[in-house]
């Protein structure tokens, strides 16, 4: 028995040093922030950022332009968090490319449609619109910078890329993209300026936005609202699409000298639930 008992105490002795063991090692965790891990990795982040440099300058030298201004807005968006200066450069590396890939695409459109219609006698024609290469480095820019992002939606307006492509205000288009990836906050601050006019596109925005934030749609709708109703140039127009967002959300009918014209971006028509 007294063999028994001093080889229990033995065994238990034994074991109880490992206890410790992962107290240090939790303690020891905050440790990564400062020493040789966190020489580790500033390195492998100076890596990383010479790495995509070096990407970069390999993505300058693509001849298809959509493919480098793809590129290196993609690089501009991983290189941002180590280097937004760098990072900054290359957003307009990619604007001045997809300038380029998106007057090519304009052109090949335009030849494609004059085509058809020679075939047809005029009759009409059926093309796939190319992407616009530019909203795609305005979408990503927008993640990061609000100035830089404010000077390529002026550069669109300029060059009336919108119009040209059917895409709505600009501003808005952005704001709607912003708002469907999940960024509400950065939707509306790109949106707000625009939504001091009744059109469409801004009473779309803000039914999009009630059906996520009820509380901010309302608060901007009634903004709109009162000011509609002080502005002399209030029309049936006005009414009609303002009516929208409390009875047809996402169903719009406006009205001309020549009938009516409707346009509707859902499959489902439920009026709002409001008092």
């Amino acid at each position: 028995l007294l063999v028994l008992a001093f080889v229990t105490v033995a065994y238990g002795q034994a074991k109880e040093p490992k206890q410790p063991v992962a107290t240090k090692t939790s303690a020891a965790k905050p440790a990564t922030t400062t020493g040789p891990a966190a020489a580790e990795l500033k390195e492998r982040r100076d890596r990383a950022r010479a790495l995509l440099i070096a990407l970069s300058s390999d993505a300058r030298t693509f001849n298809d332009q959509t493919l480098r201004a793809r590129s290196l807005a993609r690089i501009a968006d991983a290189l941002w968090r180590v280097d937004p200066e760098q990072g900054r450069l290359m957003f307009r590396k990619a604007w001045d490319a997809a300038e380029v890939a998106d007057q090519e695409s304009d052109r090949k459109l335009q030849e494609e449609i004059r085509q058809q219609q020679t075939r047809t006698g005029n009759r009409g024609y059926a093309v796939n619109l190319p992407p616009n290469v530019r909203r795609e480095v305005l979408r990503l820019a927008a993640r990061h910078d609000r100035a830089l992002s404010e000077e390529f939606l002026e550069k669109l307006k300029a060059q009336k890329v919108e119009a040209a492509n059917n895409s709505g205000n600009p501003r808005l288009s952005l704001a709607l993209e912003l708002f469907r990836a999940g960024d509400i906050e950065k939707a509306l601050e790109f949106a707000d300026p625009a939504l001091t006019v009744v059109t469409r596109e801004s009473l779309n925005f803000l039914t999009n936005l009630r059906e996520k934030n009820p509380t901010a749609a309302d608060t901007r709708y009634n903004a709109m609202l009162a000011a509609a109703a002080m502005n002399p140039q209030s029309d049936a127009n006005t009414v009609s699409l303002l009516s929208s967002y409390i009875f047809t959300p996402h169903l719009y009918v406006t009205f001309s000298g020549t009938g009516t014209s409707t346009s509707q971006s859902s499959s489902e028509i439920k009026p709002a639930d409001v008092s």
